[in-house]
């Protein structure tokens, strides 16, 4: 997991297109929902979202979703939301892969977590699995961009 206060940092740590970076400088609460893709290897996903309370499995650990395919840089565009995560090596899984989606889905304790605000970015790379929008203190609705990168 990578933390950039600054959305220029985040060409230091995975290989973005300029288009998506442009894109994401440009971005405010107004910016319209949906998919944007640019080119073959990246998308970002905008949208409105209420920060939730950490789920947990039956049994107490946070379930994470991880990813095969692509690499993650969530994007808060208004707003602030806590994200779990850790690495996915030993994580017993939860829910098996769905390649379809791109997604699995693992319970665990211990994990970190980092909370991170209006303009800042977590980068999370496919041996990261994470829960993001949780609530920092209450549920809020916030404005963020999940940014795709082909891994």
């Amino acid at each position: 997991m990578f933390k950039a206060k600054k959305i220029n940092e985040l060409k230091s740590v995975v290989n973005i297109p300029e288009e998506a970076l442009a894109f994401l400088k440009e971005a405010t609460k107004d910016t319209p929902n949906g998919k944007y893709y640019f080119g073959e290897t990246c998308y970002v996903n905008v949208m409105d979202c209420t920060t939730k309370s950490v789920k947990f499995d039956e049994n107490g650990n946070a379930i994470m979703e991880a990813h095969d395919k692509y690499i993650d840089a969530q994007f808060i565009i208004d707003g602030e939301e806590k994200i779990l995560f850790g690495s996915r090596e030993n994580m017993p899984v939860y829910k098996e892969y769905n390649p379809e989606k791109d997604v699995l889905f693992y319970s665990v304790t211990p994990y970190d977590e980092v909370t991170y605000k209006t303009g800042e970015t977590i980068v999370l790379p496919p041996e990261d699995a994470h829960q993001p929008g949780c609530c920092v203190a209450e549920p809020k609705t916030i404005k963020k961009a999940v940014v795709k990168i082909k891994a």
